[in-house]
């Protein structure tokens, strides 16, 4: 029973589920009605009546609890997996086969020997039989242990990453490590027959690693890649071994060219044979010998020829090949990447190691990832981009930097990165108005260069000033929430604690009520700006006042007594005073109220004031939310045809800024002018293009509402299917929101119920039609 009442409050299957409960109550009224005399009328209507109360106690319920959205965060499979038909066959079998408890699979094998390939390309083959999602974690194996500190804060992370997505939207997570592993425990329990799981774990070291994120649910698959057999593990063994001769050949003509290879076949199978059958290093050469087209496979043979002493270490043939094949330039990259302390480092001090600018240091990071020889990453939502050698290059980097340069030029390289290391610390300062300065280039339009200066700063507080990190997260976090990004704001926010009465503090809180009201999430949400507001006055910071009264304001022209935003905003402009920067979006938060106490007129000269002001001080991102906002007066007003030419114009905007979440508004408002001039062609094109931008923007109150508007469009046209499915996804989102959207959530359930009525008359009128038709 708590199985299907668990299906029922998920809302997939929630009215099968009613109607079976209600059933009893059905008849038990039934029979106290018409047979008053051979019963216990009283009894049974008593019956009738608790279980009809029971019913509508659940569906309630089941309103107030969020959907849970299977989670799928799978690396792309690879495009080809050469050689391994056998391994992917019985690892498929495996993991889709019966099961007493958790199918664990442990894929291991040597560095580059195709592990990861394999999972995740058999993980992908089996994901439609895991209807409870696919998770996927990777640990990163380094050449010299890490502390057992480490470890536990890395399966910690993981473990929190798994609850937040095995979680409805609602979830909180605990602070404790025992309690986040007590509630994992709790959220695996879930699974059922129908309802199964597929976690990967990448590249695990040690048995402590997968203890923690196996659960004991029978209704749970499990891969694990290691560089051996995970001692202490109870899995199913893969080992992994060098292709075959022909896998081989395919592997290289499936990188380098199919053609090279039948032209030059022998060349071919001696180049398959020096790289010794391993994946990576025929990676290697398939790559460098990709990189250079015209280059025949005879001279690359050649150059391993050159290479075959024995006692050399494996790839190291493979790789004086790619090495070969670079240019010089790309080559005293390799070897000045010898003179690193560890293999993780970022443009900049590849720069410096050069003598060159951070440009032309990023142009060789990238044609060296091209060739295979570095790794890019960005290892959390802060997006900073660094690069990796891989184990075999680093190594391989070190011994030609030894043999290449002397030790003068090792020193001057060496001193050159320290000198750029200790200007980067002189730089600290910058760090102390960074939130201040990013808002100023983003208010300015130059959104993409904001992002750039937001990322700099992080990635240099997190080298010189940890103190600064939270400053410069927060400006980022900021920038994302900006263009609708939710889920990156709640990442970033959760990167460094944000504590005690710092700015930093202050400005998070007021995000985290922005992305709080965005989901029409109220009440937290006020909680958030009055504790900011308490903060804030103890500091006494009249520009993050402002900011704060302005979102406020906003928050109740969204409640039930929109008047109480214009106490704030009498406010806001007290201490605006002196602050001509905050009185563009000041207008904008003063016409929310005034749009929704009615007053489109006064709110249209609030804007119009306020638009002189953004164009005056070059604040393009006000310019183009004020003139949105002056279509939604145009709107209130009902002149569609006003709403078009402002909309259009924000919408050029926008789209010179690259802000897409601003354009989808633009779009979906000129999409609802032009329905309500009878052009609902058009129309359903805006409003479709509206649809797919929100959708990746994961604001979810507005993807709804953009659905539900769609569908209204596309019912107008008689495409009822559409509509209906568009409906119901609407219903799904408003769901997900919470309790505040419940009307919206109703409305979308029976405009999809009438358009499903809609299509099955439709479908009967032709019946009909056919068969008279046939008649005649």
């Amino acid at each position: 029973m708590d199985r299907w009442l668990r299906r029922y409050r998920s809302g997939s299957e929630g009215w099968l589920v009613a109607l079976a409960l209600a059933a009893p109550a059905i008849v038990a009224g039934v029979v106290a009605v018409v047979a008053p005399r051979h019963g216990f009328p009283l009894l049974l209507a008593l019956a009738a009546g608790y279980l009809i109360g029971m019913l509508v106690h659940l569906s309630r319920r089941s309103a107030r609890l969020p959907v849970f959205v299977p989670p799928s965060n799978l690396p792309p499979p690879p495009t080809y997996i050469a050689g391994r038909g056998a391994e992917v066959s019985k690892l498929e079998a495996f993991l889709s086969g019966p099961s007493g408890g958790p199918r664990v699979a442990n894929i291991w094998g040597v560095a580059g020997i195709g592990k990861t390939a394999l999972a995740v390309y058999t993980a992908h083959r089996v994901a439609d039989r895991f209807n409870g999602g696919e998770l996927f974690a990777r640990f990163v194996t380094g050449t010299t242990p890490e502390p057992a500190a480490s470890r536990a804060d890395a399966v910690g992370t993981m473990r929190r990453r798994f609850i937040e997505a095995l979680s409805p939207a609602a979830s909180v997570m605990p602070e404790r490590a025992e309690t986040q592993a007590a509630l994992y425990r709790r959220l695996t329990r879930r699974l059922s027959r129908r309802n199964q799981l597929l976690i990967v774990l990448d590249d695990v070291s040690d048995v402590d690693q997968v203890t923690p994120l196996l659960p004991q649910s029978p209704w749970c698959a499990v891969i694990v890649t290691s560089r051996g057999p995970v001692e202490g593990l109870a899995a199913e063994p893969f080992p992994l071994a060098e292709l075959a001769p022909d896998d081989a050949l395919v592997m290289l003509g499936a990188i380098a060219g199919d053609e090279r290879v039948k032209a030059e076949p022998a060349a071919a199978r001696e180049l398959v044979r020096a790289a010794e059958y391993h994946p990576l290093a025929i990676q290697l050469v398939g790559m460098a010998l990709a990189q250079r087209p015209n280059s025949r496979l005879a001279v690359a043979q050649q150059l391993m020829a050159e290479h075959s002493d024995a006692s050399e270490q494996k790839f190291d043939k493979a790789l004086d090949v790619a090495y070969a094949m670079l240019t010089r330039g790309e080559q005293y990259a390799v070897v000045s990447l010898g003179l690193l302390d560890g293999r993780v480092f970022a443009p900049w001090e590849l720069g410096m190691l050069l003598g060159s600018t951070e440009s032309d240091a990023w142009t060789y990071c990238l044609r060296l990832t091209d060739a295979g020889l570095l790794e890019r990453r960005s290892d959390d939502a802060a997006g900073i981009q660094s690069f990796r050698l891989l184990e075999h290059v680093d190594r391989y980097a070190r011994r030609i930097a030894a043999d290449v340069l002397d030790d003068d030029e090792r020193g001057a390289a060496r001193k050159r990165l320290a000198d750029g290391r200790a200007d980067r610390r002189q730089r600290r300062d910058e760090l102390g108005e960074v939130f201040e300065r990013v808002q100023t280039t983003m208010e300015n339009g130059a959104i993409s260069r904001a992002f750039k200066d937001a990322r700099d700063a992080v990635a240099l507080a997190r080298e010189v000033s940890p103190a600064g990190v939270a400053e410069a997260v927060v400006a980022l976090a900021d920038l994302h929430a900006e263009l609708g990004g939710l889920e990156d704001v709640r990442e970033l926010l959760a990167l460094s604690p944000l504590q005690g009465e710092s700015l930093a503090r202050i400005r998070a809180l007021r995000i985290e009520a922005k992305l709080l009201r965005r989901l029409r999430q109220l009440d937290p949400a006020r909680e958030r700006l009055t504790e900011a507001l308490d903060r804030c006055r103890r500091l006494d910071d009249r520009v993050e006042h402002v900011r704060l009264l302005r979102e406020f304001a906003v928050i109740e022209s969204l409640g039930p007594d929109p008047q109480l935003g214009r106490q704030y905003i009498g406010e806001a402009r007290r201490r605006s005073a002196g602050q001509p920067r905050q009185w563009a979006p000041l207008a904008y938060s003063e016409s929310r109220v005034l749009l929704a106490i009615d007053l489109p007129g006064e709110a249209e000269e609030v804007l119009r004031v306020g638009a002189e002001h953004a164009e005056r001080l070059g604040q393009k991102l006000w310019y183009s939310w004020i003139g949105y906002e002056r279509a939604q007066a145009a709107r209130k007003a009902g002149r569609p045809t006003d709403m078009i030419a402002m909309a259009s114009e924000a919408l050029d905007g926008f789209e010179e800024m690259r802000h897409r979440y601003g354009s989808g508004h633009c779009r979906e408002i000129i999409g609802w002018a032009l329905q309500a001039e009878g052009d609902t062609e058009a129309a359903v094109r805006f409003l479709t293009e509206a649809l797919e931008t929100f959708s990746n923007c994961g604001d979810t109150w507005v993807e709804a509402r953009a659905a539900d508007r769609l569908a209204a469009a596309q019912a107008g046209l008689g495409q009822h299917d559409e509509a209906q499915n568009l409906w119901r996804m609407a219903e799904r989102l408003y769901r997900s929101v919470g309790n505040h959207p419940r009307a919206e959530r109703v409305r979308a359930a029976r405009r999809a119920a009438r358009s499903q009525r809609a299509t099955v008359g439709h479908s009967v009128g032709n019946s009909v039609g056919a068969k008279g038709g046939a008649g005649r």
